[in-house]
């Protein structure tokens, strides 16, 4: 992930009652790791490759959060001011490859390439390939 972030870990710390207390705090990890309970995996690409039409909208919302970017003074303490201000790079290619590939009713007030352009616009490989690729 880059940045510090490790989610596997992060998330083998926190039950799932915690980290649906830290999502009520508005904390932007806390979702991202719910996703990846419910998924059965934490990085980025073994979500997307385990994703279905049906598992890709029940994880929107969650997704949404995570990737909104947002102030949180409280957080899980990992990286919390890149993962508050600007989202989770993460969340925003997971939601811009939901975009692509299932365009979810959810999700339609955002343009088709919006969540991918931010986390191409955070540096996030392979974003900015696929992006490209979009257009």
């Amino acid at each position: 992930m880059g940045r510090g972030f490790e989610p596997d870990e992060t998330a083998g710390k926190f039950s799932l009652e915690d980290l649906r207390c830290w999502r009520g705090r508005d904390d932007a990890i806390a979702p991202y790791l719910l996703v990846g309970k419910a998924v059965g995996a934490y990085r980025e690409m073994s979500i997307t490759a385990r994703l279905t039409p049906k598992i890709a909208e029940s994880i929107v919302s969650d997704l949404v959060v995570a990737a909104g970017g947002h102030h949180c003074p409280e957080s899980l303490k990992v990286e919390p001011t890149r993962s508050c201000d600007d989202g989770l790079p993460e969340a925003q290619y997971i939601l811009g490859v939901i975009q692509r590939d299932y365009a979810p009713s959810s999700l339609q007030k955002y343009s088709r390439s919006y969540w991918m352009e931010r986390a191409a616009k955070a540096d996030f490989r392979p974003a900015p390939v696929i992006l490209e690729e979009m257009k």
